[in-house]
């Protein structure tokens, strides 16, 4: 089932009607398509595994899908912003080569970019659009190249990826100049690397086209598995997995690595001429997979061993690289790790040793070839680019947007839903999940619970916006966002930057009084519309519920399990008097502003915690963006990093939500819990009050308190940052 999730337009795009290019364009990658499944089965014909009328029938019915069809209506229509929202499989960038047929033949230029070069590599592969990455285009748009015009498209690929200053950049160059701009990806996957969830946000504003039927595993239940995981249904989909005998415990994480060795020789023994990748979260896994496979195959007389020569396996040589020591040999994976436009790798980009010299490695990397089928090499030498490493296995982040035949996945407990997803989707044929028993102690329940926990960014309109807008107060306070969209007098919407100087026009914006009917429902994103038939009336529209609430929707601020009087008093200052540094009761400025700044430092605090769970150094910007938090969320609510560094110690109820919620619950949880230890604090305070000895200077016991709370929070964040 497809839909097309319609809005109000942005400032059109000028483009000719785009009818007939646009047919033609489909015509030709329904051909392509054919073509590849004539080839496809063209070896079961051949041994017997499939008729010749069965193989005319697939033939004769392959081609684009239905919902590709009105995805490429939808991007090629024009509005100047576009987006399609895809699940991991479901054919993006199939879609995408009919969509670049159809502009070019309107005499378009069409331009890809992508946040990694891995990324910006499957896409021109996959498509046809030249791509670079996003740092690439900005470098070029800094130095004067490269900018757009009225007659460019700009497609982003793996935009969930890109984080909401950086995506400001691009909505608002492509407003500069009359580009139009396609956005493609997955909020589902992997999240962005910066800060906010743009792609989402822009998604729910503008409107999109949206690829649910998944393409890429062969097997039906593979492909519902795929669905359940794209819908939060974690549980379910590794359940399908598992009763298939694809989820796999060994009793420690040691034992569940030596499974995934011995399982990649075997399906490299088997099928010699298939795909396959190894993957893990941790960095460290991921070394420990690439030694250990490496040495396997060196005990099967695969690789060499040694610097003397071996016959046709060669000689092994050391090389340094910036992960340290590396031994390559002839036939060795390898991995390079920087883009390098003069070698023309990309971050990410796998391949196989061909040659080792000492200071020099010649290597084929996948999927490359030269025009007319050559397969091209690459050889540098190891003392300019030190950036590679080996490659059987790699990391999740990595394999994003990647396809192979069999996917061997290590799981471990800094794994959320959303590496999850992708980790299980990679794959055409099999995809195997190994798991420790030392790490993941009841078995598939808590592998489930732990793989399926939400690691969702969101941005500024999911707090901010969403709360004001729907009390009425965004006009009064002036909400705003890096990234916003906003209609004019003539009823079309246009993009707009956040700025300093834009809240003082929030009040006066005739603009704001339709924002407030899209949330009445008379418009907006809201429509949803099934088979691209366009914008539904107002009138069905009200109808509707709304398909991009804010994440705040139905939320009861500062509801917790504490005793009722304590939830009444969450946010909003106690009854009977509070402390005077709560925030003043009936303030929702004051609630947006201390939920915010909670939920940032909780982030970061996580973002922390996890480098330590995994035994990694905490990074440089882990250590600021932990400290800015923390000095945010006191300046917020004055008290508030003594009062979290207190629960997260002694509560239980603070410690589960710091560390299985997140967004707005999460930080509701985490006031509630500040509260009540504010009023446990109070009544300490009364308490003591009646005690303290009559030699005893005031305020003493009082600021000894402060200065031992004051030195537990230095203490734990010292310790997240070492």
């Amino acid at each position: 089932m497809s839909h097309v999730h319609a809005s109000s337009s942005l400032a059109r795009f000028s483009v000719q009607t785009l009818r007939c290019p646009l047919d033609a364009a489909l015509a030709v990658q329904d051909g392509s398509i054919r073509r590849g499944v004539a080839a496809d089965t063209a070896g079961q014909v051949a041994r017997g595994a499939l008729s010749e009328s069965d193989r005319d029938a697939a033939i004769d019915s392959a081609g684009l899908s239905g919902e590709q069809r009105r995805a490429v209506e939808h991007i090629t229509g024009g509005e100047q912003i576009a987006v399609v929202v895809g699940l991991a499989g479901a054919g993006k960038s199939t879609m995408l080569a009919a969509a670049r047929d159809a502009w070019e033949r309107q005499g378009y230029s069409v331009h890809g970019a992508a946040l990694s070069g891995k990324a910006a590599e499957g896409l021109e592969e996959a498509s046809g659009i030249a791509s670079r990455t996003l740092a690439s285009w900005e470098h070029g748009w800094k130095a004067g190249r490269g900018e757009l015009g009225p007659k460019d498209v700009l497609v982003i690929d793996e935009a969930g990826m890109v984080g909401s200053r950086q995506m400001a950049r691009f909505v608002g160059e492509t407003e500069r100049t009359g580009a139009k701009l396609v956005m493609v990806g997955d909020q589902g996957q992997l999240q962005a690397i910066g800060a906010g969830a743009p792609f989402r946000a822009i998604a729910e504003r503008v409107g999109f086209a949206e690829l649910q039927d998944i393409r890429r595993q062969r097997e039906d239940w593979q492909r519902k598995a795929s669905g359940n995981l794209a819908r939060h249904r974690t549980s379910e989909g590794l359940s399908a997995y598992a009763e298939r005998g694809d989820v796999r415990f060994s009793e420690t994480r040691d034992a569940a690595r030596a499974a995934i060795v011995a399982d990649y020789m075997a399906d490299a023994a088997e099928r010699s001429e298939g795909s396959r990748v190894a993957m893990a979260h941790r960095r460290v896994d991921v070394r420990a997979l690439n030694a250990d496979i490496r040495a396997a195959r060196q005990d099967a007389g695969e690789l060499a061993r040694g610097e003397g020569d071996q016959g046709q396996l060669g000689r092994e040589h050391v090389f340094q690289t910036n992960d340290g020591k590396r031994s390559f040999a002839p036939g060795d994976r390898v991995v390079f790790l920087e883009n390098n436009r003069e070698l023309g790798v990309k971050n990410g980009m796998l391949g196989t040793v061909v040659s080792v010299e000492p200071d020099r490695i010649t290597a084929r990397p996948d999927g490359l070839a030269r025009a007319g089928g050559e397969q091209r090499t690459v050889s540098w030498a190891t003392s300019d680019y030190a950036a590679f490493d080996h490659g059987y296995a790699t990391t999740i982040h990595k394999t994003q947007g990647a396809t192979v035949d069999r996917a061997f996945v290590m799981a471990s407990g800094t794994m959320d839903r959303h590496l999850t997803y992708v980790s299980m989707t990679r794959h055409r044929d099999q995809a195997t999940l190994y798991a420790g028993k030392d790490e993941f102690k009841d078995g598939m329940g808590s592998l489930a619970a732990r793989l399926g926990r939400d690691g969702s960014k969101e941005t500024t309109l999911d707090y901010a916006q969403g709360f004001a807008e729907r009390r009425g107060i965004a006009e009064r306070f002036g909400v705003k966002s890096d990234i916003e969209v906003e209609r004019g007098n003539d009823g079309q919407a246009r993009q707009r930057l956040g700025s300093e100087g834009s809240r003082d026009e929030v009040g006066r914006n005739p603009g704001i009084g339709d924002r407030a009917a899209d949330r009445r429902g008379d418009g907006g994103p809201q429509g949803r519309v099934a088979g691209g038939e366009g914008v539904k009336s107002a009138a069905t529209a009200a109808e509707t519920p709304a398909a991009g609430r804010s994440m705040f929707a139905g939320l009861k601020l500062g509801a917790g399990r504490g005793r009722p009087q304590e939830r009444d008093g969450a946010l909003s200052g106690r009854k009977g008097g509070g402390s005077p540094a709560a925030p003043a009761s009936g303030s929702a400025a004051a609630r947006v502003k201390v939920l915010a700044a909670v939920e940032a430092y909780a982030k970061a605090y996580q973002d922390a915690a996890r480098m330590k769970t995994a035994d990694l150094p905490v990074l440089q910007h882990q250590k600021l963006a932990l400290r800015t938090a923390g000095a945010a969320m006191e300046k917020a609510r004055p008290g508030s990093t003594q009062e979290m560094a207190s629960v997260l110690k002694h509560e239980s109820l603070s410690q589960r939500a710091m560390a299985e919620l997140s967004g707005p619950a999460r930080a509701a949880q985490l006031v509630a819990g500040m509260d009540r230890e504010r009023q446990r604090q109070v009544q300490r305070e009364t308490a003591q009050q009646g005690m303290v000895r009559a030699d005893t200077k005031p305020g003493r016991n009082e600021a000894a308190r402060e200065s031992d709370a004051e030195k537990h929070v230095r203490e734990r964040d010292k310790g997240l940052e070492r």
